[in-house]
Order: C-alpha cells, then sequence, then structure tokens
C-alpha cells in the first residue's frame, strides 16, 4: 500500500473540501507515511498506515492523542479526523493539526547545558503526568475501541514484557548476534522472576519516548509526538527508556550522563513517583535494551563512524558488564 502525493490530497479533499492546498512536505521516519499540508487557512499532519499488518497498533495512535489530551495537560497534537473506512484512500489514516516546533534529535547533545537540562525536566514531567493519569485494568498492546485505547489480550506485567523479550530474541535469528539468543533467554526468566509479585497499576506507555519524538519550541516542549509504540504497562519500564533515551544513547562518558541524571529524576518526580526498588529491575531493563539495540544492529550501526565489528564487540562487552552486575546470585546462572 504505496502511499504517494496524490493520497494525501485525496485525504485532504475528503476532509477539507473547501480549503486549497498549497504545499506537501514529506515528514521523516516513524513506521506510517506522515506528511505536512499548508492548507488555505491552516496547518496540518495527515498520517497513512503503509503495512496491512499494522493498522489495529496505527489506529491506536489517534486514539491514544485524544486521551492524553483529555486526561492531561500534556501537549499532543489535536486529532482531526481519522478514517479506517478506506473509501478514499486505499489506506487508514488520520489527519492532526501541526504543531509549530523543531525536532531536536540531531541537535539534543549540543545544546547548552542548562536550556538541556530544562527541557529534559519538562520532558520528564509529561511522562510522568501520562503515567498518573492514564491507567488501564491489564498490561499489553493497545487498539482503538469507543473513542479511546483499549488493551488487547491482557495479561499481567511480567508476562507482557517476557513476551516482547521473545519476540526481539527471535529477531535475532540470522544475525550476528544469534549466539546470544540462550543468554537473553535466562535473562528474561530471570528477570521476569524479579517483577513477579510486585505491586503497580497498569499505565500508558509512550513506549519510544526520545528526543526525536519532541517538538520543541521557545526552549520548551511543544508537543510530545509518535505515540505509535504506546502499550499498557509498567511505568518504571518507560521511565527506563526515557533515562535510555535522553542519556544512555546520547553521551558516552559518565560525567556527561551524571550531569543531566538530576533533571531526569527531578521533571518525573514532579507528577509521578518511582518505586525504591526499582532499581533492583533496572539492570535488567538494560540487558533488554541491549536485545533491542542488537536485533536492529543491521539498522543502526551504519550512523556510526565505527567499524561494525568493533561496534558489535562493545555491545557484547556491555552485555557482559551488565550480567555481571544483575546479581551476584544470578550472574553464573545467566552466563553457564
Amino acid at each position: 500500500m504505496s502511499v504517494t502525493e496524490a493520497t494525501v490530497r485525496a485525504v485532504v479533499r475528503r476532509e477539507f473540501p473547501d480549503r486549497t492546498v498549497r504545499a506537501i512536505r514529506e515528514l521523516p521516519g516513524g513506521r506510517k507515511a506522515t506528511y505536512a499540508v499548508d492548507l488555505s487557512s491552516e496547518r496540518v499532519v495527515v498520517a497513512v498506515c503503509e503495512r496491512s499488518g499494522d493498522e489495529e497498533r496505527f489506529a491506536a495512535e489517534p486514539a491514544v492523542m485524544r486521551t492524553v489530551r483529555r486526561e492531561t495537560d500534556v501537549p499532543v497534537p489535536r486529532v482531526l479526523a481519522v478514517d479506517r473506512s478506506k473509501r478514499a484512500v486505499p489506506n487508514a489514516y488520520y489527519v492532526t493539526r501541526l504543531v509549530e516546533g523543531y525536532d531536536p534529535r540531531d541537535r539534543y547533545r549540543y545544546l547548552p547545558r542548562d536550556v538541556r537540562a530544562a527541557l529534559v525536566r519538562a520532558a520528564g514531567r509529561h511522562l510522568g503526568a501520562v503515567h498518573r493519569a492514564v491507567g488501564f485494568d491489564a498490561c499489553g498492546r493497545l487498539r482503538a475501541a469507543g473513542g479511546g485505547p483499549t488493551v488487547v489480550d491482557g495479561a499481567p506485567w511480567p508476562a507482557t514484557l517476557g513476551a516482547l523479550i521473545d519476540d526481539w530474541i527471535d529477531r535475532l535469528e540470522g544475525g550476528r548476534f544469534v549466539d546470544l539468543a540462550g543468554t537473553f533467554r535466562r535473562a528474561r526468566d530471570a528477570l521476569v522472576e524479579r517483577l513477579a509479585g510486585g505491586t503497580y497499576r497498569p499505565a500508558l506507555l509512550h513506549g519510544d519516548y526520545r528526543p526525536a519524538n519532541l517538538l520543541v519550541r521557545h526552549g520548551d516542549v511543544a508537543a510530545v509526538v509518535d505515540w505509535g509504540a504506546a502499550l499498557a504497562g509498567h511505568a518504571e519500564y518507560d521511565f527506563f527508556k526515557f533515562e535510555k533515551n535522553f542519556l544512555l544513547a546520547q553521551f558516552r562518558t559518565a560525567a556527561a550522563r551524571d550531569a543531566l541524571r538530576g533533571a531526569v529524576y527531578e521533571g518525573y518526580r514532579e507528577t509521578a513517583g518511582l518505586d525504591p526498588r526499582w532499581r533492583e529491575r533496572r539492570t535488567g531493563y538494560r540487558i533488554a535494551y541491549k536485545l533491542e539495540s542488537m536485533r536492529s544492529f543491521h539498522r543502526w550501526c551504519g550512523e556510526y563512524d565505527e567499524d561494525p565489528a568493533v561496534l558489535a564487540d562493545r555491545l557484547r562487552a556491555e552485555l557482559d558488564d551488565l550480567l555481571a552486575r544483575f546479581g551476584d546470585d544470578r550472574s553464573a546462572d545467566l552466563n553457564s
């Protein structure tokens, strides 16, 4: 289901029959085709589903955004239209109002320290507000129902995370890290065991909270975007991915990460809390992150100047360190 400019124009004719299209610009990234469209009286974003297998997930995204706007003060784009009928175009689509702002992915690590810290505090505050305000009865993937998102095949958090990890392990097949599948399965079992019996409230997780999924204007967060990976789960896992994407994946040195870590925690704690024992599970989440990095290695390794073999060796060394830190009583079993 390829998406062309003609597809976007057909969407506009259906949703805004009295408006004139002045310009269409494709926006980068994601699992959907996204276009900024300048109309005669406003600017909108048209998002179109490209893969038939993604339609349930695609339809959940505008439902999530509407819920976040309704239940919180977190800035998200206003949804103007949603259509899954495929009568106007052969693809499901939705339309939002365009939010003015820049995507900070390429300049985030080069921002002045005070500007970057303020941005991270705001990002943490918004994430905590979502976790506090939007909850579910169980964990799992989401679909649109009754104007909002609902959980499909709900399960406890340990089972939900375990299923995600199993899928990532399966995707190692045929890659340079396939020999680590057994190690990751043992780590998965240990992490699921540690999570079992814990108390938590299933919350709405953004699922991919990173600088690239913010829009920034005048040094503040103008909008949180790209909710396509949202799911219901344990808030601390989303917080870990926030910390990972804003610190661990951005800065090589511990000193650089530590200089910003306070802002990560301060912002989040303005609107939500963290279980004091969450750090016992944090290393397990980092192991899961290493698995994510390894299964998608072929897609991102070209973004670095280093030889892929050197990068792969560093990932393996970092994994060994994490396995050892996961707990003295666990590490021997995990490496056996």
